[in-house]
């Protein structure tokens, strides 16, 4: 059983050698290509992760670049940084924002095309 969603769940639910295949932030990396993920989040074939989605998603440098990627949507980004973002933070939202819209043009795509949705 995996809960990439909590963390302190899934150490507590899979056993170390599980977790580092899954690219576990908190255990020492395994020597891997790709890291093993669930079925629906699989990746397209040439591609590969080094990282469990789950902790990359809980970063605090990932957390504030989401935070500020919605106030630049709705042109609010200089509230959010009480004044000029950073060049730091403008990339890190550019590197979201086209992931975002390559992630959402994938699953436009169906796996027979290069795509992740599935056929019907």
């Amino acid at each position: 059983m995996t809960y990439l969603s909590d963390c302190e769940k899934c150490m507590q639910a899979n056993p170390k050698i599980q977790r580092q295949q899954m690219g576990c932030g908190y255990e020492s990396a395994i020597d891997a290509d790709f890291v093993w993920m669930p079925e629906g989040m699989r990746l397209r074939p040439g591609e590969t992760m080094k990282h469990c989605a789950g902790y990359t998603c809980r970063l605090p440098e990932v957390i504030e670049i989401a935070r500020a990627r919605v106030h630049w949507d709705k042109g609010s980004i200089e509230s959010f940084c009480d004044g000029r973002p950073t060049d730091a933070m403008l990339l890190g939202i550019e590197v979201l924002d086209a992931s975002a819209n390559e992630l959402q043009g994938a699953l436009m795509t169906p796996r027979s095309e290069g795509g992740l949705r599935g056929e019907e």
